[in-house]
């Protein structure tokens, strides 16, 4: 993961984003393992980079 990559998936949130992301279920693991430990009151949302 990368925040200055420009292809992939993106893990946007109110105030942030992580990009370059493989796939979709690799920014789902991320949701998953780290947000939702660190900030789970807050919404995600999963894009691809065109």
């Amino acid at each position: 993961m990368s925040k200055n990559s420009k292809a992939g998936i993106i893990v946007e949130w109110d105030r942030g984003m992580a990009t370059g992301f493989a796939s979709k279920q690799e920014a789902e693991r991320f949701i998953e393992h780290i947000c939702m430990k660190t900030a789970p009151h807050l919404d995600y949302s999963i894009y691809r980079e065109i």
